[in-house]
């Protein structure tokens, strides 16, 4: 009986280190398969860091707010929430236009435009503004928005027409969301993002 039940002690053992070492070949399998698209992944060109997207951000945070600001005019005249006489609009123009032949904007550059935009609103315009960029910020919205200024994806590597691209802070640095000369395709896409505003307020001036 003793000697029955030693062999079936051993024979348990020996099944549980066969099993252990599948498993143990399973998980090391899994992991070189993880470790191997994590690889693939930061390569591919669609790859995407938030931490560099968070640093970048805070690294140009007068040309984001300056982007979203002019994002939330076009939505003013879009959905007529307390839109821009012709006069503002004209102002507006005078300000924004030149911008498209430069190929850098530092933060200086960004909040003097970004204050004298906010100088031609009205104060219940400003507070219209106040609660859109409010909403877009519990919403995560970050970069997002089409031409015009509405929705759209976050530019975290993916353009307007689907194809992926990498986020490259180092050749976005100073960046101008107007320029409309500029190779990078982040930078155009904010372009025509801009300038879609712009012809909304050239049109606004044409109507007067």
């Amino acid at each position: 009986m003793t000697r029955s039940f030693t062999a079936l002690l051993l024979f348990l053992a020996i099944v549980s280190a066969v099993a252990g070492g599948f498993v143990a070949v399973s998980t090391t399998d899994k992991d070189a398969v993880r470790q191997s698209r994590n690889a693939i992944g930061g390569q591919n060109s669609g790859s995407f860091d938030r931490e560099a997207m968070t640093r970048f951000r805070d690294d140009h945070k007068f040309t984001t707010m300056l982007t979203r600001l002019v994002r939330n005019i076009g939505r003013l005249e879009q959905e007529q929430r307390e839109p821009l006489t012709p006069e503002q609009a004209q102002a507006m123009l005078a300000i924004l236009q030149p911008l498209s032949a430069q190929p850098t904007m530092t933060q200086d550059d960004a909040e003097e435009v970004y204050r004298a935009l906010q100088r031609a609103l009205t104060m219940e315009q400003r507070t219209m503004i106040a609660k859109m960029s409010e909403a877009q910020s519990s919403n995560g919205s970050g970069f997002r928005g089409g031409s015009g200024g509405g929705g759209g994806r976050g530019s975290g590597g993916r353009s307007q027409g689907g194809q992926r691209f990498s986020f490259d802070p180092a050749a976005m640095k100073n960046y101008n969301p107007f320029y409309t000369a500029s190779d990078n395709p982040m930078v155009q896409r904010y372009s025509e993002q801009m300038n879609a505003v712009i012809a909304t307020l050239a049109n606004k001036v044409q109507t007067r």
